[in-house]
C-alpha cells in the first residue's frame, strides 16, 4: 500500500479557481486556442487543471477553441 496522499488546501483551491478561469476563457467566442503549458513539477498542475476543467465542462475544447496541453522537462 502507498503513502497517503497529502494534499494542501491553499495549491487545491488555486487549481480549482484556474481550472474555473481556463473553463471561462473557453467560453469566450473571441479565443481561437487556449495553451495551458507546465514546466517540470507545474506540469502535474497543468494536467490537474485541465483534468478538473474537464469535470467542470465535459465538451472543453468541442469543438471550439481547442485546448491543448504543453508539459515540458
Amino acid at each position: 500500500m502507498g503513502l497517503p496522499v497529502r494534499r494542501r488546501p491553499d495549491v487545491e483551491a488555486r487549481v480549482d479557481r484556474f481550472a474555473e478561469a481556463l473553463v471561462a476563457r473557453s467560453r469566450d467566442a473571441a479565443v481561437d486556442e487556449i495553451v495551458v503549458v507546465g514546466h517540470s513539477m507545474g506540469s502535474t498542475l497543468a494536467v490537474e487543471v485541465v483534468a478538473r476543467a474537464l469535470e467542470i465542462d465535459p465538451n472543453l475544447g468541442a469543438p471550439w477553441p481547442a485546448v491543448c496541453l504543453l508539459t515540458v522537462g
